[in-house]
């Protein structure tokens, strides 16, 4: 159990403690309300804990942003519910409370709390899925990225490495989403790439070369890539 996990369960151990001290030794009216509302007091406190542990698991930092209002309802509905047994057993010194409306009520409580949860959770899976399809779409460029780059490192030669500087750059602002209508050009470019690291300072006119014809290659992608979102 980590660090957060460990405190998550301390404090709803001390909320858990505090209550039914209170609850059960302040000398309120033992009616058959006040003794419903306890058990679904305990419900909320651990049903609180399970949800804020949820809401604060390991997610990337876009997703991680839904979990902040779940954990806001995890702790709205502890206190709620627990705020609700108060006042349900405070009532009780003044008059006696039909059955029906403490289970009323905490059923409500709970279901709201149970729609928001699911509502939240849902949204956090979109998110990650979203998540996960734009790293694949823009899987192809960041590698080409990371290969000129590595190039660039490799490159002894002044002239070339500056020649092999500029198209860094070129990629490096070019589009990074891929589709479909890319997939042939980007292989090429793949293939090209794969070919300037195995002639770089081997051969200086074939590694020139090849720089321009994967610039060529690269322009014609982000034409191409510019045509199919005009075309959206």
């Amino acid at each position: 159990m980590d660090k957060k996990a460990k405190t998550y369960v301390a404090v709803s151990a001390i909320v858990l403690v505090l209550y039914c001290v209170l609850y059960l030794l302040i000398p309120f009216p033992k009616t058959a309300a006040y003794w419903i509302e306890f058990p679904f007091s305990l419900i909320a406190i651990v049903a609180g804990f399970v949800v804020c542990q949820y809401a604060v698991k390991n997610v990337s930092i876009k997703s991680k942003f839904y979990g902040f209002p779940m954990l806001k309802i995890g702790i709205l509905y502890m206190a709620g519910q627990l705020a609700l047994s108060f006042v349900i057993a405070v009532i009780g010194f003044f008059v006696d409370i039909p059955i029906w409306i403490p289970i009323v009520l905490s059923v409500v409580v709970l279901g709201i709390t149970a729609i928001g949860v699911i509502g939240i959770d849902t949204a956090h899976d979109i998110v990650e899925e979203q998540e996960h399809h734009d790293e694949i779409i823009t899987k192809a460029m960041r590698t080409f990225r990371l290969d000129i780059s590595y190039i660039v490192d490799l490159c002894n030669d002044t002239e070339l490495k500056k020649e092999l500087e500029k198209l860094s750059e070129k990629f490096k602002y070019s589009d990074p989403v891929s589709n479909e209508s890319l997939f042939e050009i980007e292989e090429k470019l793949r293939q090209e790439v794969k070919s300037l690291e195995e002639t770089l300072n081997t051969d200086k006119n074939l590694t020139k070369k090849k720089i321009d014809n994967i610039t060529i290659l690269l322009a014609d992608r982000n034409r191409r890539s510019k045509s199919f979102k005009n075309k959206n």
